[in-house]
């Protein structure tokens, strides 16, 4: 989705209709903070729920941009060459390989926490289910702290939406590439 709001972005900034000047300012506010919190994520800091609010309301308002651009009509736009296409298809498969990475870094954390998890007098997680399960208190499987298990959350959380968005990319690329096939024609 951060491509498709970004060129939402773009457009909606180009654009000069007074209507969307709110949408378009509180997205701005929404991105920066937005920032603000993957670097304290990085940091250390939990981020999670204030972070994942605003990933949402970001979405919300690109997508209320994107309804309120297609009332105005668009300028004609001229089709994109075959070359460009495979431009993008091959920037969409840079971006495939950068999430296919943090992907796989994000594996690693997530079993180093759950070796660490399992290594108490109970067994390890094996889903979120489990972790869910686990922080409801419901089970005495281990003696790892709740800010363990929320953090094992909130990795195997990031990773679903990780590998949501690499899905994404890689039906973009592939759609991208078709078109790029058909452009040649």
């Amino acid at each position: 989705m951060p491509c498709i709001i970004g060129f939402t972005l773009a457009f909606a900034l180009a654009s000069s209709d007074p209507t969307l000047d709110a949408a378009r300012a509180e997205l701005s506010a929404v991105a920066e903070r937005i920032a603000q919190l993957k670097n304290e994520r990085l940091q250390g800091r939990a981020t999670g729920r204030e972070l994942e609010r605003l990933l949402v309301r970001a979405q919300e308002l690109a997508e209320e941009i994107d309804e309120r651009s297609a009332v105005t009509p668009a300028p004609a736009a001229v089709a994109p060459s075959a070359e460009e296409l495979r431009e993008r298809a091959d920037a969409l498969h840079d971006e495939a390989d950068r999430l296919a990475a943090a992907l796989t870094d994000l594996d690693v954390r997530i079993a180093g926490l759950r070796r660490t998890l399992a290594s108490g007098p109970g067994r390890g997680f094996s889903s979120v289910a489990t972790v869910r399960h686990a922080a409801a208190g419901s089970t005495g499987r281990t003696a790892a702290s709740p800010l363990e298990m929320q953090r094992l959350h909130q990795l195997l959380l990031e990773r679903d939406a990780l590998a949501a968005r690499l899905r994404q990319v890689r039906v973009e690329a592939a759609a991208t590439e078709a078109e790029a096939r058909a452009a040649e024609r």
